[in-house]
């Protein structure tokens, strides 16, 4: 099973404002679920 990582740079006021976790789950999406015949969207 292969890693996937992703690598994304926030603007200083997104950090100042608290904004990171928001932004970091725009970007990555929730895990799908393990079935087999389950797509991601």
């Amino acid at each position: 099973m292969a890693i996937t990582r992703t690598f994304s740079i926030l603007k200083p006021d997104a950090t100042r404002r608290n904004l990171t976790g928001a932004i970091n789950a725009m970007i990555d999406p929730p895990a799908c679920a393990s079935s087999p015949k389950s797509a991601c969207t």
